[in-house]
């Protein structure tokens, strides 16, 4: 939108700096014919007190007064080509102007729409950290960043080790987040199991899918909407510590929830915009 405001602006300044040169000649043509027309009545007034001259010099006048008729004409022709010109460039520039001024509208609409949903993403941070309150930082986090939440829960509050059923801390804590998730109608849910590297790559695959699905099951049951919800395993491939340590490897195996407001209408104004 920057860009093709810019663009627009640029359009704009040059239109308005040829109507002025536009303007400009024509004044200089009109002060030129002006000019032709005293000098024209000025031979005619001669020719009328000439004429008893000789017939040569009564030739040459008139063939004088002719070119300069001739010239004021073409003048006239090229003024009239010129306010034509003119004409079509003013219409251009009253369009360019409209154009910016919706293209400024909508720049503000959607300034608006992202100030509205970044504080909306800090409510609800702030909501969650609420709900959520209680449990220790290596167990449970929730971060805002790239316009999304992150809430993030460990393995260890979760679920027993290389199982795929809900420990009972566990499902406490996704029923106290279920209650702020489901008064969010414009939400994009999506839930990300992730593992460390024991075992093989086939079993963390589906280890941590079947986590994930194992959240979104709870979470609907609780009254999030289900078509919100995206439930997908990462395996060991998105690790947020290494797997060289034993903290590590604790860090790593978590479920994400990751929270993002619906971008259909940002999407839709931006669409428009480059129609």
């Amino acid at each position: 939108m920057e860009v093709s405001l810019k663009s627009l602006n640029q359009e704009l300044g040059f239109a308005k700096q040829e109507l002025e040169h536009q303007h400009a000649v024509i004044q200089s043509l009109q002060q030129g014919r002006d000019d032709l027309a005293l000098r024209l009545n000025t031979l005619i007034a001669q020719n009328q007190a000439l004429l008893t001259a000789s017939a040569s010099e009564k030739q040459s006048l008139v063939e004088e007064v002719l070119a300069k008729e001739a010239e004021i004409n073409r003048r006239m022709v090229a003024q009239d080509s010129l306010a034509r010109t003119l004409n079509e460039r003013g219409k251009r520039l009253e369009q360019l102007e409209k154009e910016l001024e919706a293209k400024e509208q909508k720049v503000e609409e959607l300034n608006r729409i992202l100030k509205d949903r970044e504080a909306a993403l800090t409510q609800l941070r702030q909501g969650l950290i609420q709900a959520l309150k209680g449990y220790s930082a290596a167990d449970l986090s929730v971060t805002e960043k790239n316009g999304r939440v992150y809430v993030s829960l460990s393995q260890n509050l979760l679920f027993p080790s290389g199982s795929d059923q809900l420990d009972p801390k566990g499902v406490k804590a996704l029923q106290q987040l279920a209650t702020v998730l489901k008064t969010q109608a414009d939400l994009e849910i999506l839930v990300e199991g992730h593992t460390d590297t024991d075992g093989s790559s086939d079993l963390n695959w589906d280890l941590s899918a079947s986590r994930a699905t194992s959240v979104v099951k709870l979470l609907t049951r609780e009254g999030v909407t289900p078509a919100t919800m995206t439930a997908a395993g990462r395996g060991y491939y998105l690790p947020v510590a290494s797997n060289e340590t034993t903290e590590g490897k604790a860090k790593n195996r978590r479920v994400e929830i990751i929270l993002a407001p619906k971008l259909e209408k940002i999407l839709e104004m931006i669409g428009s915009s480059g129609s």
